[in-house]
């Protein structure tokens, strides 16, 4: 009996890694652009932010699993540069940080490909699979005398490279290969001159990305099983602070709400979340909690409000009197 119900948890394990390997794919397949195979990993680019946005939104559905951001930078924009200095023949400040052109990049863990356009990168960012742990030291377990982290350690990362295409400076007409050095110098002193100058065609803000297969992810569950250690929606719950303050506290209402505001969210969605996926089904427990923290803030918001009435700490121009001239302590009152 012990084996025949380990063959069925081994069998229901599988179909639910199957299912989350064709949600990947599916997604992969609808929003990444050139998409490559690297090792466990898939590399390809989006162009846009609300792209981008969208297809992280879907990726995290279709493994039912979050990848919280934990570090990013960005550089300055040409536009919020400074300007260049007058009598200096367009340059710039010493100091002003002005980008580097180039034509692709090696660097990091996602590689950018030569496409005869010269881009300029505008920033990093790096996020980290939920379930690794925030410890950086380990504990040590009383009963089993071994080190454990508390939660376990998935080593799935997705990383993301902004750049700034510009099109409209492309190299892509030169006939033997002694004139695509030259080609790409005018280029790039064509397009250094016009951002200078401010008369530069608008970018393509592109994306590269880099995500994780189901076979990156370890020693947590995906898809089915990883729906229970979701958090809630920010826009569902958002949607509860809203129906509180309307006087809408009673929890099967809220929940009938949030239910048609779900609705609304995955109306263009390419994967629909699993059932047990907290996020948008949360269970009836985290509406009682969001529901009563929204009732205590507005309890002593309007708390609040009454003392400052009791109080009048707003006052009035009245409070405060013109003093009379005649008051003033001048130097010939104090003489002896």
């Amino acid at each position: 009996m012990a084996d025949a119900g380990s063959d069925d948890r081994f069998e229901t394990e599988t179909l639910a890694e199957n299912i989350v390997s064709t949600n990947i794919s599916k997604v992969i397949s609808h929003y990444l652009q050139s998409p490559e195979r690297q090792g466990s990993y898939v590399v390809g680019y989006v162009d846009g932010k609300a792209r981008l946005d969208a297809f992280l939104e879907d990726f995290d559905r279709a493994g039912c699993t979050g990848f919280p951001l934990r570090s990013s930078n960005s550089r300055a924009k040409y536009g919020s540069r400074p300007k260049p200095v007058l009598n200096s023949g367009g340059r710039l400040p010493r100091y002003a940080g002005e980008e580097r052109i180039v034509w692709s990049s090696n660097s990091g863990k996602v590689p950018i490909p030569d496409t005869a356009t010269p881009f300029i990168m505008s920033g990093t960012r790096h996020h980290h699979c939920m379930f690794i742990s925030d410890k950086k030291k380990p504990q040590l377990n009383k009963r089993s005398g071994t080190d454990s982290f508390g939660r376990s350690m998935c080593k799935a990362e997705i990383h993301v490279r902004e750049i700034r295409l510009f099109l409209g400076y492309s190299a892509t007409e030169y006939g033997p290969s002694n004139q695509k050095a030259s080609l790409r110098k005018r280029c790039v002193n064509h397009l250094t001159a016009d951002l200078r100058c401010g008369k530069a065609l608008p970018p393509v803000t592109r994306y590269h990305i880099r995500v994780p297969l189901p076979e990156a992810h370890s020693d947590h569950p995906l898809g089915k099983a990883a729906g229970c250690f979701q958090k809630v929606h920010p826009a569902l719950i958002s949607k509860m602070g809203q129906l509180v303050q309307a006087g809408i506290s009673d929890f099967p209402n809220v929940q009938q709400y949030l239910r048609a505001c779900t609705e609304e969210l995955l109306e263009n969605a390419v994967i629909h979340p699993f059932p047990t996926d907290r996020r948008y089904h949360p269970l009836m427990k985290d509406i009682q909690n969001h529901v009563w923290r929204f009732k205590f803030k507005l309890k002593e918001d309007q708390a609040r409000i009454i003392d400052l009435e009791e109080h009048d700490y707003l006052g009035s121009m009245e409070d405060f009197p013109i003093p009379d001239p005649s008051d003033s302590v001048t130097l010939s009152n104090m003489t002896t």
